[in-house]
């Protein structure tokens, strides 16, 4: 069975979490729980990882901003599959194994956020 990772943009202190504090877990709707309080973290948004890894070895998470034949491509999880949605134009583009070597990982939603504009 695979283990299915998160990261956390924490939208209070401006900063990605790769891994979470021990007492703290997710709920059936990626609320984050603290254990040990019993009190949801509004401040974090849940990104899952597709488990691919872009040209460089860089693992590709949801919110992700991925550059594609010289497009801009958000990273969604649509479809029950992962996909970049072109900044240009909204088209999708479905990421899947073998496509990581046309791929690579510019920024994030989070802190390049000007590229949504």
């Amino acid at each position: 069975m695979r283990k299915i990772k998160f990261r956390a943009w924490d939208s209070k202190f401006k900063n990605l979490i790769y891994s979470f504090p021990d007492g703290y877990s997710l709920d059936l709707e990626c609320n984050v729980i603290s254990d040990e309080m019993g009190v949801v973290n509004k401040d974090w948004i849940i990104e899952q990882s597709s488990e691919l890894t872009d040209c460089e070895g860089k693992e590709i998470y949801e919110g992700d901003i991925l550059v594609i034949d010289n497009y801009f491509y958000k990273v969604i999880f649509i479809d029950g599959m992962f996909a970049g949605r072109n900044l240009a134009n909204s088209e999708l583009y479905y990421i899947g194994k073998g496509l990581e070597r046309k791929v690579e990982v510019y920024g994030n939603i989070h802190q390049n956020g000007d590229l949504l504009k």
